[in-house]
């Protein structure tokens, strides 16, 4: 039988039915395995119907089936500059050289998305794929209900970042934020600075604006232990990356005494608010120190390079294979894990000590 041409749309079952000159309910049952048609008349169909160029839709064969896919689906709030994105292509190749397909969905970031969350992991949900890797900042009763169905339906869920896991019972490996800011604002106090700023993400895009944010509770405990109290009016809240930085520095300019020291969140902030102080004629670090977060590229080929904390990516990404493929592979059952990743300090030229 020649193939019919084609007209650039996908043949559906009612198609192929009328080219075949057999009900829709005979092909369904040649390709689900189900109803009382024989078995060479189900080959006969099948292969009369690949021959046409009809391609069954494989989430319509697993809620015949009730079967589960072999795709791991992996969940991002986006695909910008940060740290995450990278941590899911990584996460993305390991999976796909295993021959496994994992296709990565986006959830959004703000909080009016949520609809759009739910309906992308409703849809996740129906299309049953092995396991899924995800990150969402808030984790609403609407989408816990979606998650907790999926899981309750044998669904592997393994959290990135984002919520606390204990929330759903799932494995959760996230970076210690906390330790990096004690780590970046510590290096600042022994270089000698007293008087130390900070730039955080507005409290919109945190992934608990609820509760402490670890990043600003690491930058107190560094002060604490110095007997320092830091200004309140020293930290100022932004958008992620470039735009903040520019804030940033408009901030920083315009107030009537200007800390020695910056801990900036993060590189692509911090580089951005550096190009601003030098287009003001100031410089770094003579006029100011500044300590970026994340290890960005950008930070070493800032106009001063940065010295920084670093977001640790490759351990996260080893951290997530190993708890996703303990669960597919080796059939671990057991209670929900949490591992914890902690960056390390890159000293460049950004930095001067004072006395």
């Amino acid at each position: 039988m020649a193939k019919a041409p084609s007209s650039g749309k996908p043949l559906t079952l009612v198609e192929v039915a009328q080219r075949l000159g057999v009900s829709k309910s005979t092909v369904s049952a040649a390709f689900t395995g189900r109803g009382t048609i024989t078995a060479a008349r189900r080959e006969a169909v099948k292969s009369a119907a690949v021959e046409l160029g009809y391609e069954p839709n494989p989430h319509a064969q697993q809620l015949v089936h009730g079967s589960r896919s072999d795709m791991i689906c992996l969940c991002a709030p986006n695909l910008g500059a940060g740290d995450f994105t990278r941590v899911i292509e990584l996460l993305q190749y390991a999976i796909v050289q295993r021959g496994i397909v994992a296709p990565i969905h986006l959830t959004g970031v703000h909080p009016s998305e949520v609809e759009y969350q739910i309906t992308v992991f409703r849809s996740l949900r129906l299309q049953r794929p092995r396991a899924i890797v995800c990150c969402v900042r808030r984790l609403l009763p609407e989408l816990r209900k979606e998650l907790e169905r999926y899981m309750a339906a044998g669904g592997i869920l393994i959290a990135a970042e984002g919520y606390a896991s204990e929330d759903i019972g799932s494995d959760w490996v996230r970076h210690d934020g906390k330790y990096n800011a004690y780590v970046a604002t510590k290096y600042l106090l022994d270089n000698g600075h007293k008087k130390i700023g900070i730039y955080l993400p507005s409290p919109g895009v945190l992934a608990r604006p609820d509760a402490e944010d670890p990043i600003y509770e690491g930058y107190l405990q560094a002060h604490r232990e110095f007997g320092i109290t830091p200004r309140p009016d020293w930290l100022v809240r932004r958008s992620y990356y470039e735009d903040g930085g520019t804030h940033m520095a408009k901030v920083f300019l315009a107030l009537e005494e200007r800390p020695s020291a910056m801990f900036i969140v993060n590189d692509n902030a911090a580089s951005a608010f550096v190009q601003q102080l030098y287009r003001a004629g100031l410089s770094v670090p003579r006029d100011v120190s500044v300590v970026g977060h994340d290890d960005a590229a950008v930070a070493a080929a800032c106009m001063t390079p940065l010295t920084t904390v670093s977001w640790p990516i490759r351990s996260m990404v080893d951290e997530l294979e190993k708890l996703l493929f303990s669960r597919i592979e080796n059939g671990f059952d057991g209670v929900r894990r949490e591992v914890i990743v902690r960056g390390e300090l890159r000293v460049r030229e950004s930095v001067m000590a004072i006395s």
